[in-house]
């Protein structure tokens, strides 16, 4: 195995390391994002059906949990493109 060999491997160990953690933070992200809406829900009320933008009474679920959203789905991201790059490097190594 030749050195440059050994250094593909260690990326494609580290980028899943890197992985793992993306995963685990978004779904840390997740949870806390359903614990505002909850919290939401508790002082306001449950919403009604599935939560869109375009549904009047669901603008103030949505204002209360916006950076929790955000953060979540900015996790989701960071963890798609690492999953990406992962898969990019284990078909360079072959």
């Amino acid at each position: 195995m030749t050195l440059n060999e050994i250094t593909k491997r260690l990326a494609i160990g580290q980028l899943a390391l890197d992985l793992h953690h993306a995963n685990n933070l978004a779904k840390v992200l997740r949870n806390e994002y359903w614990d505002k809406l909850h919290e939401y829900e508790e002082e306001h009320g449950d919403l009604v059906g599935r939560l869109t933008f375009d549904h009047p009474d669901h603008a103030g679920a949505i204002a209360a949990t916006k950076d929790e959203y955000a953060a979540y789905k900015q996790a989701k991201r960071t963890a798609y493109n690492i999953k990406r790059r992962l898969d990019n490097a284990c078909r360079r190594c072959g």
